[in-house]
């Protein structure tokens, strides 16, 4: 409401709110009709609710895991270019999950050695602690993916 503008009786007492129909029906984006049941684009709706993808892998403190890793690391790498988020997890959260998440860091930076890749993991949580047994497997792990990424060198065997 303007200072300078006659008063008519209709307009608000506050200023700048819609009192008269006219000026409630201008605010709408899209005009409303009687029958109308859809709604308007800028009506907010919720996140559809996703039911989150679990995948339980039954390792313990003893078990080779060298064979699930090379799965296991496609299947994150799979999941993050797809814009997923991922989230590894065992019981105690330093032997078990911390190997496969040194495991998918040798997987997506091949140069790294699985001292360096352990050296990276640890710089985010110094609490991980693979025991010997997983060191092991995450070796094999770095052998296999070493001949997966080197080039055959001939089709020769040597006699």
């Amino acid at each position: 409401m303007s200072e300078n503008a006659p008063s008519t009786g209709n307009e608000s007492p506050i200023p700048d709110t819609a009192a008269t129909l006219t000026s409630f029906a201008t605010a709408f984006e899209y005009q409303p009709t009687e029958d109308s049941t859809v709604d308007t684009p800028t009506t907010p709706k919720a996140n559809p609710w996703h039911v989150p993808e679990y995948i339980h892998i039954p390792w313990d403190h003893n078990t080779d895991i060298a064979p699930d890793l090379m799965h296991l690391c496609e299947t994150i790498e799979n999941r993050s270019k797809n814009g997923k988020k991922v989230l590894v997890h065992c019981q105690q959260g330093a032997s078990r999950s911390a190997s496969l998440i040194i495991a998918y860091g040798l997987y997506q930076s091949p140069e790294l050695s699985v001292n360096d890749a352990y050296y990276a993991a640890q710089a985010k949580s110094r609490w991980i602690s693979p025991n010997m047994k997983l060191m092991y497997s995450l070796q094999d792990f770095y052998k296999e993916l070493t001949k997966k990424r080197s080039p055959s060198s001939s089709t020769h065997k040597p006699r």
